[in-house]
């Protein structure tokens, strides 16, 4: 393989299209056939004879200059051609000489943007139906058969992409069949795999260095996931990919230098800089949690269990939680949110890089406060900072989502926060002064840019509900309503005609304090509060478990599923990585709980069953649960 990766390969093919309606061999007869049949056979054997012919004087008459009724200016030379052969062939020659364009009365047409040769073969092609198709020449051909609209020479060098795939032309075809993404989807799949199976070869050969960076982040959209998808094998390969990251060093992203990244080190007197680069070996999926209720008093510590390692506990360890391996700082201590007291209640969104905690009650012993910022933890820097404030004032039981809006050009991330309550003071009118109560929101904001953008609001104002991006759309699902109660409606907000619906579907159980994830194209909605709470409440005193439900799009239906094996928990943590469902902490009528579940779904029978994990740390309810991909980090020092 080494020996292939010095030089290019010179791939030459040729293709034949017989633009015939139909060979000889299918108009002939049978011996018993009649001789009117015979007859009728030759006949057409005739005429297609003689439609070949024409077409081989019409090319004659071309090369010859004679009745050519076109002229194409084309490199400063002129290429000669019959306006209807021309317009039988293409749509875009048609429309050319038949419409009112400059192109159809004018005596020479100039071209731009194509070769003589290229454009030659292409007009030899329409008359001939032969072409020579090579490396140097299929990414032009390819998209002057859209331009031009011929269908044939299309199909002929996408056959050729199929059949001439190599190291060395992988990287331009893919960044070509994007642009024609509506004829080439499967053919898309198929050059990324290649790339992603041979990428090791890829840096081995000088083709790496013929990659831009861009190139690299659009087919990969940013250098962790490169990193992640591809097992760079030895360290030669290993040292010619870092070779050429630190030459890129200056085009990487913000995100990207976090995850390929050089330090400073040990400068000498003669100001020389080492360089010891650092690269993501792999990732660790783990669950974040954090915040929550424990004895009745509020906690901010946050904690980690790796998924990936997790397995099923028969007896319950002393601690199998480990912290994220970070990029700097001591990697066994997950540092605390900067909050004097604890925080419970707040919504959370997550984009597998960093968590976002939004609002929240920060206080509960002598008097209820509201927060109204939005913290963030970087997985990357393994710290927490302050994001945002929320427009809405210092809010509990709101609901958030993460989306990244991903284009070539940048990357446009978005949290969604809907609903939730807050406090405000009243007067008694009964002479005894102010009270406080709570007020129920029905807004919806985005977070884009640097600042929250409000949208159109739900229908109901609720707190305390499930909020999910489903096929393109976000949903508010249950709740808790103004007076207390739980709710069993589902509002959709469709982010492309920004307007909210109302579900034709709703929960079979109206409950509130719930967790809704999506897995295995259906949304679950886990447990939940099914008691009416009083307004004059003041604490979260929830007490009845409602059973766990599923939504089906195709049947648009919420059915109740078997719990079996599953405790009546309240106010629990939920989370999807499309293959399980897990579950962590929640309230029982007893006592709090501690255990971590995990759902594993059978694709096949759509069977599931619960088995427990490592317990958490520390007991919790109310808390807040994230996914996240963890970095590990390798020293590189060897390389360089």
């Amino acid at each position: 393989m080494d020996n292939n990766c010095t030089s290019p390969p010179k791939h030459t093919s040729r293709f034949l299209l017989d633009f015939r309606e139909s060979s000889l061999n299918d108009v002939s007869g049978d011996d018993d056939k009649s001789d009117d049949t015979d007859e009728e056979c030759s006949s057409v054997e005739t005429f297609q004879s003689m439609s070949d012919d024409c077409l081989v004087n019409m090319k004659l008459c071309r090369d010859t200059n004679i009745l050519c009724d076109a002229q194409f200016e084309v490199d400063g030379q002129i290429i000669r051609a019959h306006k209807i052969i021309l317009a039988s062939r293409s749509q875009y020659f048609r429309a050319m000489f038949t419409s009112q364009m400059k192109e159809s009365y004018e005596c020479v047409i100039k071209l731009n943007n194509v070769s003589y040769d290229i454009f030659s073969s292409i007009i030899d092609f329409l008359y001939t139906g032969q072409i020579e198709v090579s490396n140097q020449n299929i990414e032009s051909l390819f998209h002057l058969s859209h331009l031009y609209d011929v269908k044939q020479l299309e199909i002929i060098c996408i056959s050729y992409i199929y059949e001439h795939l190599c190291l060395y032309n992988c990287k331009n075809l893919y960044l070509l069949c994007v642009i024609y993404m509506c004829c080439t989807y499967d053919l898309i799949q198929k050059i990324h795999v290649f790339i992603c199976n041979n990428f090791d070869l890829i840096v081995s050969s000088n083709e790496i260095n013929n990659w831009s960076y861009d190139d690299l982040r659009f087919i990969f959209y940013n250098l962790d996931r490169c990193l992640a998808c591809v097992k760079l094998p030895t360290e030669f390969h290993q040292r010619r990919f870092l070779e050429w990251v630190e030459s890129h060093y200056s085009e990487l992203s913000p995100c990207d230098k976090n995850s390929v990244y050089l330090q400073q080190l040990n400068p000498s007197n003669n100001n020389a800089i080492e360089k010891p680069l650092k690269y993501i070996h792999h990732f660790h999926k783990v669950m974040f949690v954090v915040g929550g209720i424990c004895d009745e008093d509020l906690i901010n510590s946050p904690e980690c269990l790796p998924l990936d390692s997790a397995t099923h506990q028969k007896a319950t360890p002393t601690s199998s939680l480990v912290a994220p391996i970070s990029a700097g700082g001591d990697t066994n201590i997950l540092p605390t949110l900067p909050l004097k007291k604890g925080i419970a209640f707040a919504g959370v969104a997550s984009d597998n890089r960093n968590v976002f905690i939004l609002g929240g009650l920060i206080s509960r012993k002598q008097s209820i406060k509201l927060s109204d910022k939005v913290y963030k933890y970087s997985a990357l820097d393994n710290s927490w900072s302050l994001h945002s404030t929320l427009p809405c004032g210092g809010v509990e039981g709101i609901a958030a989502v993460y989306r990244n809006e991903r284009t070539y050009e940048e990357d446009v991330p978005r949290i969604y926060a809907a609903g939730g309550r807050s406090l405000r003071s009243v007067n008694a009118g009964d002479g005894g002064g102010h009270r406080t109560q709570f007020v129920y929101h029905n807004s919806l904001w985005v977070f884009m840019g640097n600042e929250w953008i409000s949208l159109p609001s739900m229908k109901t104002k609720r707190a305390f509900h499930g909020l999910v991006f489903y096929c393109n759309e976000i949903y508010a699902i249950g709740g808790q309503g103004e007076e207390g109660e739980p709710l069993s409606s589902v509002e959709i907000y469709n982010p492309e005609r920004k307007e909210w619906r109302q579900s034709t579907s709703n929960l079979r159980i109206p409950r509130s304090h719930l967790c809704c994830v999506v897995s295995k194209e259906h949304i679950y909605a886990i447990t939940g509060n099914m008691a009416e709470l009083s307004q004059e409440y003041k604490h979260h005193t929830l007490h009845q478990y409602a059973p766990q439900e599923r939504y089906n799009i195709r049947l648009n239906t919420w059915e109740l599923l078997s719990e079996k094996s599953l405790p009546h928990l309240l106010c629990v943590g939920a989370l999807s990585d499309e293959t399980r469902i897990v579950l962590c902490g929640g309230k029982t009528s007893l006592r709090d709980n501690a255990t971590v579940l995990k759902r594993r779904l059978d694709s096949s029978c759509g069977e599931c069953f619960w088995h427990p994990l490592a317990p958490l740390v520390r007991k919790r309810w109310g808390h807040m649960v994230a996914l996240l991909q963890v970095p590990v980090y390798q020293d590189c020092n060897f390389l360089i």
